[in-house]
């Protein structure tokens, strides 16, 4: 279910809950607990292995660091005003950056 709003985690789990094709044992809060560790765990690592070797590639050359810090503050400059995604997409070191990653 998308995010439409306030409420939606509850009607996901109301409608994981009362779906017939699961098994009483696989609703149980034990296993939704479980699920839940295993879905974040997972993406601690992956976000772990992408950012630790960008970090560290990025401190070993200090010009490009600064070069994709300087990129970046021209749609932040503002840290109470999060830029949009289409103006990251403008920012072309910042695109390659994560190409690479």
């Amino acid at each position: 279910m998308a995010g439409n709003g306030k409420g939606d985690e509850v009607l996901w789990v109301a409608n994981l809950l009362n779906n017939p094709n699961l098994q009483d044992h696989e609703k149980t809060v034990s296993r939704l607990t479980d699920e839940a560790i295993t879905l974040l765990g997972a993406g601690e690592v992956t976000i772990h292995s992408v950012l630790a070797p960008t970090v560290f590639y990025l401190l070993q050359q200090p010009e490009t660091w600064q070069e994709l810090k300087d990129e970046i503050l021209t749609i932040f400059p503002d840290v109470t005003q999060p830029p949009l995604l289409s103006q990251h997409e403008k920012l072309p070191l910042l695109t390659s950056t994560v190409i690479e990653v």
